[in-house]
């Protein structure tokens, strides 16, 4: 049987914040991290996750978090990640970066009409074709 930890509002705060500074300190200590710009909310949510699956699977013990500061910590990660991009890092990509967004907009395209031309051809309304599409990936 599973036996479950609970962690309240500010607990699950406190291991987020702890995962947060791990990461920040694996960041600056292994270099690929750095170079491919992983974020520090990434490679210490990873690592955290990590943690707790090795838990259940060796110990049986499910840990469960309270959500209620879920949506703002997300809003604040998604909103940060870009920071960590600056110019020198998108000169280095070069054209490599060019060929992606070439092709990231061609998909983009694609994803749009695909969506539309099916749903013409089916006779069904193009707003349902739309929202198929790349806006319903806007996030």
């Amino acid at each position: 049987m599973t036996e479950t930890i609970t962690l309240d509002m500010l607990q699950s705060a406190g291991v987020g914040a702890l995962a947060l500074v791990v990461g920040m300190i694996m960041t600056r200590k292994i270099h690929w991290l750095q170079k491919f710009c992983i974020p520090s909310p990434v490679s210490g949510g990873i690592l955290f996750s990590l943690a707790t699956l090795a838990i259940y699977v060796l110990c049986g013990v499910e840990v469960s978090f309270d959500g209620t500061l879920k949506d703002v910590f997300m809003l604040a990660f998604f909103t940060s990640v870009g920071f960590q991009s600056n110019l020198k890092v998108l000169r280095q990509g070069g054209r490599t970066l060019v060929i992606m967004l070439c092709l990231l907009v061609i998909i983009i395209a694609i994803q749009n009409f695909m969506p539309l031309g099916i749903t013409k051809a089916l006779g069904v309304n193009p707003l349902v074709g739309m929202a198929a599409g790349s806006i319903s990936m806007a996030g």
